[in-house]
């Protein structure tokens, strides 16, 4: 098994194989297999592998961004964007929310850039956060500043304290508002409380000069 014969045996060929004994002739083995190691049959390619020709003797590898899905393939099929293949390349794997691919066969799914994020696993870009807004620590989405503080433009990476004399009652803000004579911010910045009496006020509370009131 495994030779030819005219009038004595001989050992098929490479990429051929023959599955009786004594037989006249090999047989090429197809696309998407190879000899086994005694050459009396083909066996298909494992998944994730191929061989696109006839009497191959080598199941290859899918190249980098690539796959198969199923034993036997005589080409791969390469991963769309928002995916990258799997460590065997037998498939292709979403990007994870607030990370992304932007291109078909690629190999590594990149973080979202700084103040950008991806709310779903497959994503081929990210989106820039609103000012009010910074993304949440895996990227994902946007957290609204919370009241005191503000971010006043798109894709910002933290929010800030208003300044002295100002202040934001409401999450999200984009600016701080200034509080008016006779009153100051509260310790949180959330509002503007009156001043004590015997006070007056610019930005802060001071204590009036003697003879004032």
């Amino acid at each position: 098994t495994g030779n030819n014969s005219d009038s004595s045996q001989y050992k098929c060929q490479k990429g051929y194989y023959s599955d009786k004994e004594c037989s006249t002739s090999c047989t090429l083995c197809p696309a998407g297999t190879v000899p086994n190691y005694y050459q009396t049959k083909c066996n298909k390619c494992d998944a994730g592998k191929y061989s696109n020709y006839s009497g191959s003797t080598w199941c290859y590898e899918c190249p980098k961004g690539y796959y198969s899905s199923e034993s036997g393939s005589i080409s791969c099929s390469i991963c769309p964007a928002g995916t990258v293949p799997n460590y065997y390349r037998t498939g292709c794997n979403k990007c994870l929310a607030g990370k992304y691919s932007n291109s078909s066969g690629s190999t590594s799914c990149y973080q979202c850039p700084k103040g950008y994020y991806s709310p779903k696993e497959g994503s081929i870009s990210c989106t820039i956060c609103p000012a009010g807004t910074v993304p949440n620590y895996y990227q994902t989405g946007c957290i609204k500043c919370s009241a005191g503080k503000y971010s006043n433009y798109s894709g910002s990476t933290s929010c800030y304290e208003c300044p002295a004399g100002y202040y934001s009652s409401e999450e999200g803000s984009t600016s701080c508002t200034i509080c008016p004579p006779g009153t100051v911010t509260n310790y949180y910045q959330t509002g503007c409380n009156k001043c004590d009496t015997g006070n007056n006020s610019d930005s802060s509370q001071y204590k009036c000069q003697k003879g004032y009131y």
